[in-house]
This record gives C-alpha cells, sequence and structure tokens, in this order.
C-alpha cells in the first residue's frame, strides 16, 4: 500500500516539474514580447520623425552607387544618382554622396541623423537581414550568420558623424547595430 502512494507522488511531481519548466519557456517568450512592446514607442517616434523630415514626393534623399536601381528604373532610363549636379553633392565616402540640401535638412539628434541615413542607404531588408560584421554570434551559435552590412557606406555614416558631430565611431556603431536589431525584430513578425 506504501508503494502506491509513493508512485502517485512521483506522476505528480514528474507533471510538476514539466509544468514548471512549460511555465519557465512562456514567461522566457513573454519577456521577449515584453521587450519589443517597450521598444515600440521610440520606434513609432523615429517614424514620425521620419516622415516628417522627408518631403512627401521626393523619393530619395541620399543618393548612392552601390545601392541597386529600383525595379521601376531600366537600365535604359538615366540612373538619378550620377544625373544630380556633382556641385550640390556632399561626398560622404568614394561612391557614396547626399545632396547639400538634403544635408542640410537633416534632424539636429546625432541619433536621428543617423537613423535617417541608414533609412535611405539601406533597404528595409537588407538591414533586417543584415549585421556589422556579418560573423556568427556567440549568442545564436545554432543559426546561420546574417550577412554584412556594406562596410563602405557604414564607415561613411561613421566618419560623416565624426567630422561633423564629433560622434566615435563606437557610438555610431551602437545606434546602427541597434537599428538592424529593430529591424530584424519587426521583419520577423
Amino acid at each position: 500500500m506504501e508503494d502506491k502512494p509513493k508512485s502517485e507522488l512521483l506522476i505528480k511531481l514528474r507533471r510538476a516539474n514539466h509544468r514548471l519548466k512549460e511555465l519557465k519557456r512562456e514567461n522566457a517568450r513573454l519577456r521577449q514580447c515584453l521587450s519589443v512592446i517597450e521598444e515600440l514607442p521610440v520606434l513609432l517616434q523615429e517614424v514620425k520623425d521620419l516622415r516628417k523630415a522627408r518631403l512627401p514626393k521626393e523619393k530619395s534623399q541620399f543618393s548612392a552607387t552601390e545601392k541597386p536601381l529600383p525595379a521601376t528604373v531600366t537600365p535604359t532610363q538615366p540612373n538619378p544618382a550620377t544625373t544630380a549636379n556633382k556641385d550640390d553633392m556632399v561626398e560622404l565616402a568614394k561612391g557614396i554622396a547626399i545632396k547639400e540640401k538634403i544635408l542640410s535638412r537633416l534632424s539636429k539628434s546625432p541619433k536621428k541623423i543617423v537613423l535617417e541615413m541608414m533609412a535611405d542607404l539601406f533597404s528595409r531588408e537588407e538591414m533586417a537581414s543584415s549585421s556589422l560584421s556579418g560573423k556568427q554570434t556567440n549568442a545564436h551559435k545554432d543559426k546561420e550568420a546574417k550577412s554584412q552590412l556594406c562596410p563602405t557606406k557604414v564607415k561613411a555614416i561613421c566618419e560623416y558623424m565624426r567630422r561633423t558631430h564629433g560622434m566615435d565611431e563606437r557610438e555610431t556603431k551602437r545606434i546602427i547595430r541597434t537599428k538592424l536589431n529593430n529591424e530584424a525584430k519587426l521583419f520577423r513578425k
């Protein structure tokens, strides 16, 4: 008779352990969702700021020769990046230029300037599927490494921010990395 209560207790203990593991997994998922939700107001404000900064009829503020042509531009049509007056352009790096009048309209906040430049130099899909280094992370060794974000464009943004705002490369890359992570989170949904 004593064996039966022990076996029932063992069964109950196993069920409780199983339920505990399930609750821990669910808790981890909820914490991850909460962290994404906490970032939403910041992202929403960034989107609002970007919309205010852009002119409604202007298709692209930045011109980059490394950026692929949109699907609407055929090879027989002139590339808008090459038809712009060279005197009106400010070269961030070799082959990466921005219109001077657009540059003067950028937000005064260094973080927002970096975000606005990224939004125009890279597509959302490109940002979501890329990382700064292109290397495998220690946190996600089971996942495939993301491709490296164009290092020339990243260096151009870093160099521009250093020249104009005295921002060190590490801080600029931190902003870029955060933007890449946020885009990846949004892209997964």
